[in-house]
């Protein structure tokens, strides 16, 4: 009897302090910005990829919401995500501003991104900057800026490379991430190699691969994979410690050119024990 007490308190208090590690390494470099950078900004939108630039001038507001629950050992929690999202497309410039609140296991942070995506018919350049404030799971700083370039002339195939750089609370982080995005019709593959680098935690390999399909003119299609290490960062760890993989995927429904509703969902994991499974909605109105 006696042993398995001890046995029981072994198993509570390793519990209790293994948790507690993850919880307060949640407040590490990374922050899991890896894996909502890789799911919503590698990618540019169809349009930026026109060879012949279209005349538009538009209007756009988005409110987005992402609830999710998260297991950090034998510890359990939740997650949300508010995003208030302002935009406007003029010819072959397509700017935009967002607020986002961060709900973290009670912990509230903020960002706030401003940035502009730039079609030059046979290029493209995406350049955002990003600053965070009450920041115990965010960056204080973002800049990131994003080269595309047409491998082959007439043909919808592009070569791009971006860098990201995040100033953090504990230490600097940088991405660098290589790929190629080929556009068919209104449809996008893209398939992307990044390198996440943490100064004096060396460099942590991440691949996605991302489809975007128009299946009609208004039923929209998104999904992708993303494996590697230190998607999540949720544990400190060297990166071979923190592998795991990422799956996501949307559907966007529009109504009359002017009114987009959105709901997705992705599901991810990483060593050791760790898990975060999301639902997300948005709407936005177009003028």
């Amino acid at each position: 009897m006696k042993i398995v007490k001890i046995s029981l308190r072994i198993f509570l208090i390793s519990a209790f302090l293994f948790g507690g590690v993850i919880l307060e390494a949640l407040a590490s470099e990374e922050h899991s910005e890896t894996e909502r950078f890789l799911r919503r900004k590698v990618s540019p939108p169809a349009a930026t990829l026109d060879e012949v630039i279209k005349k538009k001038d538009e209007w756009y507001i988005e409110g987005y919401y992402e609830p999710s629950t998260i297991r950090a050992g034998s510890l359990t929690g939740r997650w949300s995500e508010y995003i208030e999202k302002f935009g406007y497309i003029h010819n072959n410039v397509h700017a935009y501003m967002w607020l986002t609140e961060i709900d973290k296991l009670e912990n509230n942070d903020y960002l706030f991104n401003v940035g502009a995506y730039y079609n030059f018919k046979n290029s493209y350049v995406h350049h955002e900057i990003g600053f965070g404030w009450s920041d115990d799971f965010v960056y204080k700083f973002q800049n990131l800026v994003t080269l595309g370039v047409r491998m082959f002339k007439d043909k919808d195939l592009f070569w791009q490379a971006g860098y990201v750089f995040r100033d953090c609370a504990i230490r600097d982080t940088h991405i660098i991430y290589p790929g190629i995005v080929y556009r068919f019709g209104e449809n996008l593959i893209n398939v992307t190699y990044a390198a996440s680098i943490i100064n004096g935690r060396g460099t942590a390999n991440q691949g996605l691969l991302r489809g975007d399909f128009a299946i009609t003119e208004f039923i929209k299609l998104s999904g992708g994979i993303a494996l590697g290490e230190r998607l999540f960062d949720a544990a400190g760890l060297a990166a071979r410690l923190e592998r795991g993989y990422l799956i996501f995927g949307s559907v966007d429904t529009i109504f009359y050119k002017r009114l987009h509703l959105k709901v997705g969902y992705s599901y991810g994991r990483e060593d050791p024990k760790f898990l975060k499974h999301s639902m997300n909605f948005a709407v936005s109105m177009h003028f």
